[in-house]
């Protein structure tokens, strides 16, 4: 049965697709380009000045940012968080 014309372009709203990122733990330009939104730059983790952080943790910044597909990115990067919160003894 195909879709009538308003199912083709309903889209939920940018509100909805930021709160989604945030219940997902996905950056919400992530979620708003998905909806074919464009990305805000106020998510733009880019525009933070990589100077203010440690050596270390921006090596491991760049690392995670090489990885081109965004699902093994994520899940990287929620391996990262695990062994953070292992290492600070923090929940959650």
């Amino acid at each position: 049965m195909p879709a009538s014309s308003w199912e083709k372009e309903t889209r939920p709203h940018r509100d909805a697709c930021i709160l989604l990122a945030q219940h997902f733990g996905v950056n919400p330009n992530e979620m708003l380009q998905a909806a074919g939104y464009e990305p805000i730059p106020l998510f733009d983790l880019s525009l933070a000045d990589p100077d203010e952080y440690p050596p270390e943790v921006k090596a491991v910044a760049q690392a995670l940012a090489r990885i081109e597909d965004p699902e093994r990115r994520r899940a990287a990067c929620e391996a990262v968080h695990v062994l953070v919160e292992l290492a600070t003894g923090a929940t959650g």
